[in-house]
């Protein structure tokens, strides 16, 4: 989870290059990032986070696309 913020805000500081609209799409997608890493950093301080939970699963899964999206859409910035 650290490495995923840590990879978010990496590519939050270099899309100042970015017209307007693409960075609003890139700052969005990393909002929802932000948000599912929350709610995983909140299911492991309840000592709920393990591979067996659905929802860890899920949150997981989006995470990864959504990191994979950005990387995809900054792939000149990075």
């Amino acid at each position: 989870m650290l490495h995923a913020e840590q990879f978010c805000s990496g590519v939050e500081a270099t899309i100042k290059d970015l017209s307007s609209e693409d960075r609003d799409e890139l700052r969005l997608k990393i909002v929802q990032c932000r948000s599912l890493i929350s709610e995983l950093q909140a299911i492991f301080e309840d000592d709920r986070l393990s591979i067996k939970n659905g929802m860890v699963r899920a949150h997981f899964r989006h995470l990864i696309m959504a990191l994979l999206w950005i990387a995809f859409r900054a792939r000149h910035d990075i």
